[in-house]
């Protein structure tokens, strides 16, 4: 539709292809499609939050913290955002 942006509209496709139809029940938060797809769209979110004034700032609370010792390691690298319960 008109009123839907490139950008949403893509994402949409893509929730849409992955999520079961109304009625098929949820699919379980371990799900490999769904946790890929979650990871999808915070990645791509929050790349753009980086590119604007003032939100890369909102960001730093769901950053991992990273010991000052190990800061280039390829594990603490994976580990870039911490889960918030």
């Amino acid at each position: 539709s008109d009123s839907v942006s490139p950008w949403a509209q893509r994402w949409r496709d893509i929730i849409s292809d992955v999520l079961p139809r109304a009625g098929s029940g949820a699919l379980p938060t371990t799900d490999r499609e769904l946790r890929l797809l979650a990871a999808a769209l915070w990645k791509d979110v929050s790349d753009w939050a980086r590119t604007e004034a003032n939100l890369e700032r909102h960001l730093e609370l769901f950053t991992a913290e990273m010991s000052l010792a190990s800061v280039a390691s390829s594990e603490e690298k994976a580990a870039a955002w911490a889960y918030l319960p």
